[in-house]
């Protein structure tokens, strides 16, 4: 569960605590790698686990996604310089991950593939044109509300206009 700028567990018994990131009263927002508390996000926007149990969050105010592996230790994943076409994800609101361990991020009006080795592949939409328009991919689309990866690999994500499938991606 996300709470201001920290990531919070809940046990089966529905007890609450920090497991990453920093408490809403404490030092806030920021962007740093770390264990547990020691780590920052800035308005992190969506989580999801992987088959692997490390969460990966959607960190929104850092254009970036981040790692937390089971152990707490959180590290920048996706976001930066290397395999990636872009220098940034511009910001990344939700996430699901396949059985794969691909990546579907949703941000301001597009959807992108960040694959196991974190390189970052454009799927659908254009983060700088907003409004849907259905055909040929990829073309735009409204801003993503939330968005799933089915079993069969199928993504589905919500825009303002409704709920969209896309294939084979």
């Amino acid at each position: 569960m996300i709470d201001g700028n920290e990531i919070v567990k809940i046990t089966p018994g529905g007890v609450l605590s920090a497991w990453a990131g920093s408490a809403a009263g404490a030092s806030g927002a920021g962007n740093k790698d770390g264990t547990g508390t020691s780590a920052m996000f800035s308005s992190p926007g969506g989580i999801a686990f992987a088959p692997s149990g490390d969460l990966y969050v959607a960190d929104t105010g850092n254009n970036t996604i981040r790692r937390i592996t089971p152990d707490a230790t959180v590290t920048t994943f996706a976001g930066t310089l290397g395999c990636t076409l872009q220098a940034g994800l511009p910001s990344p609101r939700s996430l699901a991950v396949d059985f794969a361990g691909t990546i579907y991020v949703a941000g301001s009006s597009y959807i992108y593939r960040v694959t196991p080795d974190a390189c970052i592949y454009p799927v659908l939409g254009n983060p700088f044109v907003v409004g849907t328009i259905l055909g040929a991919l990829p073309t735009s689309i409204d801003p993503p509300q939330g968005i799933a990866a089915r079993p069969d690999g199928e993504i589905v994500f919500t825009v303002d206009s409704g709920l969209l499938v896309t294939t084979g991606l």
